[in-house]
């Protein structure tokens, strides 16, 4: 790394990493908990179906090309 650069300093980058890790999960949950609280009972349920299906949609177009 040349002297004048801005990035991290390697020894930095484990800790950063598991930091914004944390913090993009957390601001996920959130988001999650925030839209159940909305949506009530009924949309939980509806909302929770959805995500469940969508992502077994999504893992099956990513993977179906490959044998």
């Amino acid at each position: 790394m040349s002297k004048g650069s801005k990035m991290l300093h390697s020894g930095a980058f484990p800790f950063v990493l598991p930091l914004a890790v944390a913090l993009i999960v957390g601001a996920g949950m959130l988001g999650l908990g925030a839209l159940f609280t909305a949506v009530g009972e009924g949309g939980t349920i509806a909302v929770g179906l959805a995500i469940i299906v969508g992502t077994g949609v999504v893992g099956y177009l990513l993977t179906r090309g490959e044998k």
